[in-house]
């Protein structure tokens, strides 16, 4: 998410699901307005810790997520085969079908080239297992059976998403999805075009971009006072009863203890800067509402605007209507984030090269395609030798050393000046 607030911004881009698509689980983030959007309570084995950190979701899918027949019906993790021994295409000694070996099946990794010719994958093995695991015991031809798979999998994800937009009240035709992870690129045609997001964008780190997401983050420090702060019923001004100078003298106090927290940690005050909010709710509600503040000095304006804003939020998450003002307000927390803005990889750009990808060809394999329903004879592009502008037109695939992206039948990709491969729908594809 690190990683991804930065690209961001570098890109103009305040609307982000983050997803990381691994060996054995897929995470998704969410950015709005350009801020991480943060959670208040975690859980971490049995232990609720109230601490505020990054939202991040995860279940079991991924690469190496088995696939099984239960009963006559197709699941897809959310155990795994983990690293040792890895998928069946492996060659030590898996003998459970994976998403892996389905996309193996399916043409979409290359044998002969994973990692860039490294490691050489076992196509028989992996058919094998998908044949004997699913495809015979549901009386399906191997092909179907790993395209099963995939869309098992792409649905899981695709769910995923859904319920974490939803849940906060965003319309998915406003995000744009960052795919990166080993699997993330191969699969994010599959998620992401069932949301009718924006477009996907894939890094060129995609591989290792949460490690990029440690390099390109900032120090932070929260520092938070529990005080309850109400408004009576039927108000008509909330500063009429939330003191703009109480709220600005717990905000300041907070500030100092940020300021000297960055200072012991030696960022130098021109790299400080300082976020406020408020946890508000309804009056008799238990459930509240992280809600962005003004900076200082607050007047009583700022007040008003600070609770017309938690009433834009909660109505963006709960449904419009579902505000009750006549309960009256409560503020429960007022929290500083002090952040020390540290020195960052920089972001090379190239020059445009125009839309001609014919450089970086590298030929054609059968892939299978869910939205085709086949396999489609499709253009294979080295994706280190594509130029900055180069545009791909669908079906086809981008192989780089870590990972492979999959160009939908209806879609484009181009690479941006950063080099990023931007998935958009084409026009007139319908």
């Amino acid at each position: 998410v690190g990683a991804a607030l930065y690209l961001g911004e570098a890109l103009g881009l305040s609307n982000l699901v983050t997803t990381d698509m691994g060996g054995t689980s897929f995470d998704v983030g969410l950015i709005c307005d350009g801020e991480a959007v943060k959670t208040l309570e975690t859980v971490a084995g049995k232990f609720h810790l109230l601490i505020p950190q990054i939202d991040l979701r995860s279940i079991g899918a991924g690469g190496g997520s088995l696939a099984t027949v239960v009963d006559g019906v197709l699941k897809v993790g959310p155990n795994s085969a983990g690293a040792d021994p890895g998928p069946a295409c492996y060659g030590r000694g898996g003998q459970e079908p994976t998403v892996t070996d389905a996309d193996v099946v399916l043409g979409i990794l290359n044998p002969q080239n994973f990692l860039g010719g490294r490691l050489r994958l076992d196509a028989a093995a992996a058919e094998k297992v998908i044949r004997e695991k699913v495809a015979d015991p549901l009386g399906i031809p191997v092909s179907r059976a790993a395209a099963g798979i995939r869309t098992i999998v792409g649905q899981q994800m695709a769910d995923l998403l859904r319920q974490v937009l939803v849940e906060k009240g965003c319309d998915p035709r406003e995000f744009t999805v960052l795919a990166f992870g080993g699997a993330g690129p191969a699969h994010c045609t599959t998620y992401a075009s069932e949301l009718e997001v924006r477009s996907t964008v894939i890094p060129p780190a995609a591989t290792a971009y949460s490690a990029y997401g440690c390099a390109a983050a900032d120090l932070r420090y929260v520092f938070e006072r529990s005080e309850i702060l109400r408004t009576p019923p039927f108000f008509a001004r909330a500063s009429e009863h939330l003191e703009a100078t109480r709220l600005e003298k717990i905000f300041s106090d907070l500030e100092k203890q940020g300021a000297k927290a960055l200072e012991r940690s030696g960022v130098r005050p021109e790299r400080w800067a300082f976020l406020r909010t408020a946890h508000m709710r309804y009056r008799r509600q238990t459930h509240e509402v992280v809600v962005p503040a003004p900076p200082g000095p607050l007047t009583e304006e700022q007040v008003d605007l600070l609770c017309r804003r938690f009433e834009e939020i909660y109505q963006r998450r709960y449904g419009r209507g579902s505000a009750y003002r006549e309960a009256g307000l409560e503020i429960t927390t007022l929290r500083v984030e002090a952040v020390g803005n540290l020195p960052k990889p920089s972001l090379r750009e190239f020059p445009l090269q125009g839309p001609d990808p014919s450089g970086a060809r590298r030929g054609k394999r059968p892939i299978y395609f869910l939205e085709a329903g086949d396999f489609l004879e499709t253009p294979v592009y080295s994706g280190p030798d594509l130029k900055a502008g180069n545009e791909v037109a669908g079906p086809a695939v981008i192989e780089y050393f870590g990972t492979t992206v999959v160009v939908g039948v209806k879609q484009k990709a181009r690479l941006d000046s950063l080099l990023n491969v931007v998935l958009e729908r084409e026009a007139g594809r319908d």
